[in-house]
């Protein structure tokens, strides 16, 4: 298994002055975006289409992953139909959780105090036990079949030679190093049903990579945001919840949890006694405060044991992965449609107990309005925060 640096290029030619497909698959939705890269300018967004996913009472995998590939030869044949197609150079392919399971996983060498030099085969002997040792824990995992996990990002975020930070430790000598390496892996399943998809659309594609959505989350907040050192990354997915703590502009811990914008819907149908597009009408109307007072404390009665449930599964999941107090910014992915309800309980109470109360407590939703201005976006294009993030991110490689 290689060694990936993130100042080194994926496909080790320049990234500038190409176009991307970019891919966005997650559990409530699936985004489909061609980008134009040139030197020296911001990535042009020429054309997004997305299509939701609608919620039902399955949370089979199997029923979400035909559902999930369905949308995605509907949004692919969207995009390659109409005066807006180009072949793309290159294929991206994000995904988001439940399609994979991430960790960071810290690698410490020294040679009883002896000088040695990093070689390339030296770190890649112990970033390969780390995988194998990171794969073990993922058996433990309710949601992820580690038997059918094959590996999409494997990245030194982190490396230090005698305890001191450098970009590209290997030929460097030192009595001791150190790496922090992401690792991701998706499902082998779901990546061949993707891929094939993808390729009978593009035949000719000979750069297709699949990322993980929250390695590339982090890419793209380190030029959103370079001057915050640390934050508590959520994306709120349709199914999944998935956590990461940043400390240092790096990585360091990260766990998901099988709560998200579905659980929700699902409790808001059964409150309201509605289904499908009424469901998500009513919740709309719900967020907005435009519900009579009589049926919204009908549905706030209901929906408390939701609150509860999201709070407790929040709470174990950052204490399964953080033994100290919380960064105070949060940076929030989410569907808009059900962005105010979970912001809310952000805001209000959901993890004061976690973060120092001497620090003002701030919850960003990462919507159109915080990213568009580091991408170009054609008239043709509705922003999408999703592909938008991606395309920043894929920029910095």
């Amino acid at each position: 298994m290689g060694v990936y640096y993130i100042c080194m290029n994926l496909f080790g030619i320049s990234s500038k002055n190409h176009t991307e497909l970019i891919i966005d698959i997650g559990s409530s939705s699936v985004g489909v975006g061609f980008v134009q890269y040139a030197q020296d300018a911001l990535p042009r967004i020429l054309f997004i289409t997305r299509k939701e996913v609608l919620f039902d009472e399955s949370v089979d995998a199997t029923h979400i992953l035909e559902k999930t590939a369905n949308l995605l030869d509907i949004a692919l044949r969207e995009a390659t139909t109409g005066a807006h197609f180009t072949h793309p150079d290159r294929i991206t392919i994000s995904l988001a959780a439940p399609w994979y399971a991430s960790q960071v996983r810290s690698v410490r060498y020294t040679d009883d105090g002896k000088k040695f030099r990093v070689t390339k085969s030296l770190a890649e002997g112990l970033i390969q036990t780390e995988y194998k040792a990171f794969l073990k824990d993922l058996q433990a995992s309710p949601f992820f079949d580690a038997l059918n996990a094959e590996i999409i990002t494997n990245s030194v975020v982190d490396s230090k030679i005698n305890g001191y930070s450098i970009k590209d430790p290997l030929g460097s000598q030192g009595t001791s190093c150190a790496f922090d390496v992401y690792f991701a892996v998706a499902s082998r399943d779901a990546n061949k049903r993707f891929h094939a998809l993808v390729q009978e659309y593009f035949p000719r594609a000979r750069h297709i990579r699949f990322t993980a959505f929250g390695f590339a989350s982090w890419l793209a907040f380190r030029t959103i945001f370079p001057h915050t050192d640390e934050y508590l990354f959520l994306d709120i997915g349709g199914e999944i919840t998935d956590a990461m703590v940043v400390r240092d502009m790096v990585p360091r811990s990260g766990g998901s949890f099988p709560y998200g914008k579905h659980t929700m819907l699902r409790a808001f149908a059964t409150a309201t006694g509605s289904e499908g597009e009424h469901t998500l009408s009513l919740c709309n109307l719900y967020q907005t405060h435009m519900l009579g007072e009589k049926e919204r404390t009908t549905i706030d009665a209901v929906l408390q044991t939701t609150r509860k449930e999201w709070h407790t599964k929040l709470e174990t999941a950052i204490e399964t992965i953080e033994t100290g107090l919380l960064p105070y910014k949060v940076f929030v992915t989410i569907d808009a449609d059900c962005a105010p309800w979970f912001l809310e309980m952000l805001r209000n109470q959901a993890l004061r107990q976690f973060v120092d109360t001497s620090q003002q407590f701030d919850v960003t939703l990462i919507d159109a309005n915080v990213v568009q201005s580091y991408v170009t976006i054609e008239a043709q294009a509705s922003p999408d925060s999703f592909i938008i993030l991606l395309a920043i991110a894929n920029n910095t490689l």
